[in-house]
């Protein structure tokens, strides 16, 4: 297939975000315009070791008339902004991920009447919509399985008036029914907090990660 060689150069300033090949602005010209890549070759920038110029790539035929220098450099706000929304969802996920795996602590209030120390420490936080690992589906695959058994008067597993869930280290813990709706109701609103929060950050909205500590009464 004959191709044609992209025949300008692009200077452009050191400081214009991330927009430092013509391969990028290619790209997203070809996407803007649903043709597809099959036809276009990147390459690198060129003369090495300039940072803000590029060398000359492959244009095929195919897709259509070359674009302009000045088409591509119209681009570069839209790829910037493309370029801080990534950057944003990939640390706003980090931090989430972060705060996953720090689990929910549970501390009991002075003057709680259902906490008690019994079921003090950190848990593996349930998680329905995003799930890091593994350990985070099985959780929520726990708690929604005994907050159904309770909804369907088959009680706690074991049938006794209390059970033992573990923490994150292994060790059980002792609930009675109050407590674990307590724990069950705390771990439903945090992990809601969390993945709000998660989903408003991506989208470019301002939000803040909930405390990991939850103080039950």
């Amino acid at each position: 297939m004959k191709k044609l060689a992209l025949t300008f150069l692009i200077t452009l300033s050191p400081s214009i975000l991330h927009a430092q090949s013509v391969n990028d602005l290619v790209l997203l010209f070809l996407s803007q315009n649903n043709i597809t890549f099959k036809d276009y070759q990147t390459c690198d920038p060129s003369p090495t070791p300039v940072i803000s110029t590029d060398g000359i790539c492959s244009w095929g035929t195919d897709l259509g008339p070359q674009p302009t220098s000045s088409q591509l450099l119209s681009l570069i706000p839209t790829f910037q902004s493309q370029q801080t929304s990534a950057i944003n969802s990939t640390s706003a996920q980090l931090a989430y991920n972060s705060q996953i795996s720090q689990g929910l602590t549970i501390t009991c209030a002075s003057n709680s009447s259902i906490c008690t120390p019994a079921i003090t420490g950190t848990y593996t936080v349930a998680t329905t919509f995003q799930r890091p690992n593994i350990d985070n589906a099985s959780a929520q695959t726990n708690i929604t399985a005994i907050e159904a058994a309770i909804a369907a008067g088959r009680g706690f597993p074991g049938g006794g008036t209390t059970f033992n869930y573990f923490d994150m280290s292994g060790a059980p813990h002792t609930f009675t029914m109050s407590a674990w709706a307590e724990f069950a109701t705390a771990m439903y609103n945090y992990s809601y907090s969390l993945q709000s929060a998660l989903i408003t950050l991506q989208h470019g909205g301002s939000a803040t990660f909930p405390s990991s500590t939850v103080q039950l009464q």
